[in-house]
């Protein structure tokens, strides 16, 4: 089983990229799915930081985040 998690600050980008991703993994039969996915990347660090993720699809502005992301 692949986990992925998902990251835009876009809820609305995040929920269509969801479901695609969703569709492709039931048409392919893929052992994958969506575990969580935020806008907010304090909660995906956290999420990340206690959990098995094995993809991350992360877009979002990092000019205000990118200290706190690099030091990860």
């Amino acid at each position: 089983m692949f986990n992925f998690v998902l990251c835009d600050d876009n809820q609305n980008i995040l929920s269509r990229l969801s479901s695609m991703l969703d569709n492709i993994f039931i048409k392919y039969k893929f052992d994958a799915k969506v575990i969580f996915s935020s806008t907010d990347t304090d909660k995906l660090l956290e999420f990340i930081s206690n959990n098995k993720v094995d993809v991350i699809f992360l877009d979002i502005n990092l000019k205000s985040n990118k200290n706190r992301l690099t030091n990860c």
